[in-house]
């Protein structure tokens, strides 16, 4: 301690501290759960009890004790019985402390409906997933409230090993498009990682000619000796997600359904690996991976919470898909001396900022095309301003490719041919214009769509309606058939949601599908 500045010795007594009475305050809410259960005499919930109880005296934390916060008031309550307060030890530890219940049997289905979700979310045969559903429906904590808050309270489903020798290192598969081979990504976890909690994330992709490898040293920084990387993305708990996006033989992008799928399946399957906060996924890139990173963020403007396209150029479907900037935060930066990259894309610059988007454009003069390491600081303040809106009350977006096909809780279907142009036949006819996608969340249950494609699906949630009451749908104008309003929630439509989106936090509870009557040569 020779040396060392008496505020900062302090800080460090003030945490050896901290951590000893969290310490203490585990063993003790454990022993009185143990004593609880010894208390039970020969109550055959003793045996289902066990691996919930070993579970919390493994998972406890400090990111966990909260949900035990009704327990902790109540544990030596002896005005309760040993039963009531396991029950709120229970359904506070897998729901979370404000749904905490003293209906013991209830929690113990919990439990188990949870072990049959997690099973469910890995599952990928549909007649396996059908036989689950048939379990699910004999358990009286299967309903779409309880999942829901199950889905949001548990770790992830998937479970990962990192790297020998490189904490918090992950090298994963994806499978590819179609035929396509499958596709290599890398995890780059923080130190403090904990699955129980979640963390912002940065998918970001890589230039012509650079690794991923690459991508996450530019983030997350070099190791050290014991294989932790000290850089930036651990300093403020990001996980760093880096695809290996470009196709072999490409040194260009070539804004195909193949590059779109690389990039969106391997965020979905992190999701399902890693504690991911889906309200804080931003989209970054260089050079091709910036152009990229532009498209994409464009292209689906519900998933990121900010895009950061670096020493990127406007080209094709970028300048038709302007409007969806409007819901998705920019970030650019660039280079004077990158010949064209200022001049090449002012018009849409100054059409964001006309339009008063939130964008920022950052220049750096006297110099060429880099990776502009210089910003990285500035980045993570800009990050850490922004988070996603899952349910907006009112977008209107546009789109030119079939795969462009669902934002936020509206997806269509049968796009018409005048306003598609596939990648491979671009540039496209004089004339072709977008196809808009609008979406409004009115007062008194009402849900309107406005869509120019054959088809199209409301995706629903009590975030946006309350299923109590009629939803009242209208697509185009036109009311949507009465009996088909009176929507209820779906534990099945719930569980296909969080299993093909991964999106824990924000599972819809039911969907409409609808038919707008129109006819078109594009499924």
């Amino acid at each position: 301690t020779e040396g060392v500045a008496g505020e900062i010795l302090q800080e460090v007594r003030e945490l050896i501290q901290e951590h000893e009475e969290k310490e203490t305050q585990r063993e003790r809410i454990v022993g009185v759960l143990k004593d609880l259960i010894d208390r039970l005499g020969d109550s055959p919930a003793r045996v289902s009890l066990a691996p919930i109880v070993r579970e919390i005296e493994e998972d406890l934390s400090g990111n966990t004790v909260g949900r035990l916060a009704a327990f902790r008031l109540a544990m030596e309550d002896e005005a309760m019985n040993p039963a009531e307060r396991l029950a709120l030890a229970v359904s506070g530890w897998l729901l979370g402390s404000d749904a905490a219940a003293t209906n013991l049997p209830n929690a113990l289905s919990a439990f188990e409906v949870r072990q049959l979700v997690v099973e469910y979310l890995n599952e990928p045969s549909l007649a396996r997933r059908a036989e689950l559903m048939e379990r699910l429906g004999s358990q009286e904590a299967a309903v779409p409230r309880t999942v829901a808050l199950l889905l949001e309270n548990m770790k992830p489903p998937v479970s990962s090993e990192p790297v020998e020798g490189k904490a918090g290192h992950f090298e994963l598969e994806v499978a590819g498009l179609d035929r396509e081979p499958p596709v290599r990504y890398l995890v780059q976890t923080p130190p403090e990682y904990d699955p129980y909690r979640t963390y912002p994330a940065v998918v970001t992709l890589h230039a012509a000619g650079v690794a991923p490898e690459e991508q996450l040293q530019w983030w997350a920084g070099s190791r050290n000796e014991q294989g932790h990387r000290v850089g930036q993305a651990g300093r403020h708990g990001y996980i760093v997600i880096a695809p290996s996006w470009l196709p072999k033989g490409r040194s260009t992008y070539g804004y195909s359904a193949a590059e779109h799928a690389v990039v969106l399946n391997c965020l979905r399957d992190a999701c399902r690996r890693f504690a991911v906060d889906t309200d804080r996924v931003y989209l970054s890139g260089h050079s091709a991976g910036g152009e990229a990173a532009w498209d994409i963020g464009l292209a689906h403007p519900d998933l990121w919470a900010g895009v950061i396209p670096v020493t990127a150029r406007v080209d094709r479907y970028i300048v038709h898909y302007s409007k969806n900037a409007k819901y998705v935060p920019l970030y650019f930066v660039g280079g004077e001396k990158d010949a064209g990259w200022l001049l090449g894309n002012a018009v849409d610059f100054d059409r964001y900022f006309k339009r008063g988007y939130d964008t920022t454009v950052v220049e750096y003069l006297g110099r060429g095309s880099e990776h502009y390491y210089d910003e990285i600081l500035r980045l993570f303040d800009w990050m850490g301003r922004f988070k996603r809106d899952f349910y907006p009350r009112d977008f209107s977006c546009v789109t030119m490719r079939p795969w462009d096909s669902f934002f936020w809780w509206v997806e269509v279907d049968g796009m018409p041919e005048k306003s598609v142009v596939e990648p491979a036949n671009w540039p496209p006819p004089h004339g072709t214009r977008p196809i808009e996608i609008r979406g409004r969340l009115l007062p008194n249950n009402n849900v309107q769509v406005r869509s120019g494609a054959a088809r199209a699906i409301v995706w629903l949630s009590p975030k946006m309606v309350d299923f109590d009451q009629r939803v009242k749908i209208t697509l185009n104008g036109r009311a949507v058939d009465r009996d088909a309003s009176f929507v209820r929630p779906d534990l099945a439509t719930m569980l296909e949601d969080a299993r093909t989106r991964a999106d824990r936090q924000h599972p819809f509870w039911a969907k409409v599908e609808m038919d707008t009557g129109r006819r078109f040569g594009v499924p």
